[in-house]
């Protein structure tokens, strides 16, 4: 690993944000990833379902370069792609939740507080603002970990009912957390610095830099996999997919 890419901790940090480009595929790649992001409800669920053969490839190590996009595939795409859709939906859903219930208890504490409902001063508002982010931020950080294990056996399990095996995620989890926490703390600002350049490209760069973005995250999560079981963690069982074969037409 060269020290120009990686850290100690052996991630990889400038390879994912390459990876789309590393296929000599790369311009239909990203134009058909893109072209997804345009089709209501079944482009994101295709989108998905190439990702995941993605994932599987690179874990599998079949090959380096990103999966060409096949159209021949585009329905398996799709019916790979439901199950972490419904998996983000059902782990997306206790974080909603919580949001409104924080939302109700603010839009009743604030007029309390203030007896008329006026906006609160900021001797007030500093302190809950502090409250709230040693509150949050934990729960955002186990949240994110949780979600990380769950999407990954999602990804490479292709069952939903592996997925949702709750002694496995956990422990995928427990051994992945620090690794989850610096690719989140990497992540999330480059994505804002990635997002902010595809604005600069008349707004509508902000669509294949989503694309790049995605396969980023593929290849931190296929490296935090990497990670799991060099620590010894139990493999999870990756779903073979095979390839599609033409028959000849008569």
């Amino acid at each position: 690993m060269t020290t120009t890419s990686t850290t100690n901790n052996g991630f990889y940090f400038i390879k994912p944000f390459r990876y789309l480009f590393d296929s000599p595929h790369a311009g239909m790649n990203l134009l058909f990833g893109t072209l997804c992001m345009f089709v209501p409800l079944f482009g994101p669920l295709v989108l998905l379902g190439w990702q995941i053969r993605i994932m599987r490839s690179l874990v599998q190590k079949k090959t380096p370069e990103v999966v060409r996009f096949d159209l021949n595939d585009f329905v398996e795409y799709l019916k790979d792609g439901f199950i972490p859709f419904l998996t983000s939906l059902v782990l997306m859903l206790p974080f909603v939740f919580l949001t409104m219930i924080i939302g109700i208890i603010a839009a009743i504490a604030i007029p309390a507080l203030t007896g008329n409902g006026e906006a609160l001063p900021p001797e007030v508002i500093l302190p809950i603002v502090g409250i709230g982010a040693i509150i949050g931020i934990p729960i955002l950080i186990v949240y994110g970990v949780i979600f990380s294990a769950a999407m990954t056996r999602a990804f490479l399990t292709g069952d939903l009912g592996q997925t949702f095996q709750i002694k496995p995620v956990l422990e995928y989890a427990q051994l992945t957390w620090k690794s989850v926490l610096v690719v989140m703390l990497f992540f999330v600002p480059a994505s804002i610095l990635v997002m902010a350049l595809g604005m600069l490209a008349l707004y509508i760069g902000i669509y294949p830099a989503s694309i790049i973005l995605n396969l980023a995250g593929i290849h931190f999560m296929s490296q935090i996999y990497q990670q799991y079981l060099d620590k010894g963690g139990e493999p999870i069982p990756v779903r073979v997919d095979e390839p599609k074969i033409n028959t000849p037409q008569d």
